[in-house]
């Protein structure tokens, strides 16, 4: 390795050409780089080399950690996605091909509601099953107050099924109350 001597002016221009190299300030008038020998030429090669190994590894080392945050950071999110899995998969375990409970088991309802809903006699059904035709039937025969949507006015067979007191109300809210009295309590 060769060492300059060179002014501040044109320190600039050898800085960016050479890698590596020793300076030292003159005076300021300005003088052409002189070049002068070094024994320790290698010497310095030895210790450029280690200073880029050295550089090498604290680049690697930081790809490293940043590598290792972005591993924990999916790992998390991987976690959280597992977790929600797990759990959803644990309801449809629970909710299974159970056998219907309340108020959708099917019980023997009377004759009269069997006829309204052209049923065979003594036969069973869902109170869901039954509150869904009533309702249908209610829409298709356009059986709803016009003022007030809530209220039903019924017909003739529907009036025969429910037989509300002259001065009650029907509501979508109180059919049930109507409608106790079709389904028969099994012994």
């Amino acid at each position: 390795m060769t060492l300059f001597i060179i002014n501040k002016y044109s320190l600039k221009i050898y800085l960016k050409i050479l890698p590596v190299c020793r300076y030292i300030m003159v005076s300021k008038k300005a003088t052409p780089p002189t070049l002068i020998d070094d024994n320790s030429s290698k010497d310095n090669t030895i210790k450029c080399e280690f200073e880029t190994l050295l550089n090498s590894i604290q680049n690697l080392k930081l790809q490293l950690t940043t590598l290792n945050s972005q591993v924990k950071g999916l790992e998390k999110i991987v976690n959280k996605k597992i977790k929600l899995l797990e759990k959803e998969a644990a309801r449809n375990r629970n909710k299974g091909n159970r056998k219907p409970s309340g108020f959708a088991t099917p019980t023997k309802i009377s004759n009269d509601l069997c006829k309204f809903m052209n049923k065979p006699l003594k036969s069973e059904a869902a109170r869901t099953e039954v509150t869904k035709y009533i309702i249908s039937y209610i829409k298709e025969n356009n059986l709803q107050s016009s003022e007030n949507k809530r209220v039903i006015v019924p017909n003739g067979a529907l009036k025969s099924l429910l037989k509300p007191k002259n001065k009650d109300e029907i509501t979508f809210f109180n059919l049930q109350r109507y409608m106790n009295k079709h389904f028969l309590k099994s012994q």
